[in-house]
């Protein structure tokens, strides 16, 4: 068990932190160019340049037939030897550029048709469309790369490239943009050059551990890819869509300054998806390298991690959501006020949102693909329906703690299909105590906001306390006493009884 402890102690925090690092900065500074360009730019071309980025998004979610994932899952059964493993990726990455740009002259060909209903008769065709295929086409080349450099646990040259691409959007937009006055082409160019010249600098980061010219898959594994890829298309959809359904769901039946206080609260909580992406890029390839190796030694390092890494969010969330409010009713004018009692059923969300994430993942080992997405869709389309019919009634708080109750649901729904097959990774006290750990103080929010600043805080502050106390003697401390005093329990006993 020690020697299990000390292979992950370093490399797997180094590594979260490197992504979560590179994720931060990378958004940081595309934030800033956007914002830069409000400077140089009409408002009614900043929305262009808005509808623009969709749709590629759009179209890159659309073509890029959930090939990624599929790699992650079906790349540890071909990794018997390094050398068959690199194969098997050259013949990934020849085969997923065919099959990317068949798929994206179908979706070209059907955006052409229904041009304005996608570019809402804002801009013109030409030479917009090419630019969105040109740009769809390189993210989805670098998204195969980025899922490689996941693989071979390469997060050094994961940041590398992310960051070169985000510094070239800088250079290009100030060029295009600011000295040669290009205005909206100009922003447009200076995206797909960025896209393109960061997919030329993983090509040639890779060239020397990804083989050339090695064929394409065989016929049967192109079968596994697509099978597994092609149904986790809708649960990709529903979660880019997500927080912009909310928002529109809620249009209709409250005021504007309503949804602005609803896009700004989550705008705000969707910050903490950063720490929830950091993490899933080191664990998901971690867990199916992990879980196809099917010894009991690979299975105690996966409840390992499993238990560090619930006891690394939950007081984590706890924190936030005492302290998230307090923070933005300093810094925001009194008009946002609103947004306050809307943060803790957010955070609330996002918190459940990672434990869902633990649930698919697992369904995603079985291939269970399909289900994953019918769970998804359901979810987010519940919390659609329940914003749409009611957010009048309960108003855009009640629609943030329904959206809460409604993923716990799915939570719950997902363990029930993975245990007709398996034992769930996440025990069922794990999930559904933490869940009430994180619940109490976004529940008790509505109570301390009406206390004096002083006794909420020492309410708050003895909560925390109290809650990283529990996570310690419960979810760490059985682990550290093994690894320090030795004990003669076996290593499996101690992780099963968790």
């Amino acid at each position: 068990m020690t020697k299990i402890f000390k292979t992950l102690r370093a490399p797997w925090l180094a590594a979260i932190m490197t992504y979560g690092v590179t994720n931060a900065l990378v958004r940081g500074l595309t934030g800033l160019m956007m914002l830069a360009y409000a400077f140089k730019l009409a408002p009614e071309e900043l929305g262009v340049l808005g509808l623009f980025l969709t749709t590629v998004t759009l179209v890159d979610l659309l073509s890029d037939l959930s090939i990624s994932p599929a790699i992650i899952r079906r790349f540890h059964d071909h990794n018997d030897t390094p050398e068959n493993g690199r194969d098997y990726l050259g013949k990934v990455v020849l085969t997923a550029r065919l099959l990317g740009l068949s798929v994206l002259a179908v979706v070209g060909l059907a955006l052409f048709v229904a041009w304005n209903f996608f570019s809402g008769g804002l801009f013109s065709i030409w030479p917009y469309l090419p630019l969105i295929l040109l740009s769809a086409y390189a993210s989805r080349s670098s998204q195969l790369f980025d899922a490689i450099a996941r693989l071979l646990e390469r997060p050094k040259d994961f940041s590398a490239y992310r960051i070169f691409q985000a510094v070239m959007l800088i250079v290009l937009g100030l060029l295009l943009v600011f000295w040669l006055e290009l205005g909206l082409l100009g922003a447009v160019t200076a995206y797909l050059g960025s896209l393109l010249l960061g997919m030329i600098y993983r090509i040639i980061t890779f060239a020397g551990v990804i083989p050339p010219h090695v064929g394409r898959l065989p016929h049967d594994e192109v079968g596994h890819l697509l099978s597994y890829g092609i149904p986790l298309i809708p649960r990709s959809i529903a979660e880019w869509g997500r927080a912009s359904a909310l928002r529109i769901a809620i249009a209709g039946s409250v005021s504007a300054a309503q949804v602005g206080i609803f896009f700004l609260a989550s705008s705000l909580v969707s910050m903490f998806g950063l720490i929830s992406i950091s993490i899933e890029m080191w664990f998901n390839p971690t867990y199916m390298k992990l879980r196809t190796k099917r010894d009991s030694e690979s299975h105690n390092k996966l409840r390992l991690i499993r238990q560090l890494l619930l006891a690394f969010i939950t007081p984590l969330y706890i924190i936030a959501i005492l302290l998230m409010p307090l923070m933005v009713e300093l810094v925001l004018p009194d008009r946002y006020a609103g947004a306050l009692p809307l943060l803790a059923p957010l955070l609330l969300t996002a918190f459940i949102q990672n434990q869902l994430t633990f649930q698919t993942r697992q369904l995603m080992f079985l291939k269970r693909t399909a289900t994953v997405s019918v769970v998804t869709v359901a979810g987010a389309g519940s919390s659609f329906a329940f914003a749409y019919f009611f957010v009048g009634i309960v108003g855009i708080v009640g629609v943030g703690w329904a959206t809460a109750i409604i993923n716990l649901l799915t939570v719950w729904l997902c363990r029930m299909v993975v245990k007709m097959t398996e034992e769930n990774d996440l025990s069922a006290f794990g999930s559904y105590f933490s869940s009430v750990l994180v619940a109490i103080p976004a529940i008790a929010y509505s109570y301390l906001e009406r206390l004096p600043l002083m006794a909420a805080a020492a309410l708050g502050s003895i909560y925390t306390v109290a809650a990283c106390g529990f996570v310690w003697f419960v979810w760490i401390k059985p682990y550290l006493g093994l690894i320090v005093k030795s004990s003669g329990k076996k290593p499996a006993n101690v992780v099963q009884s968790l």
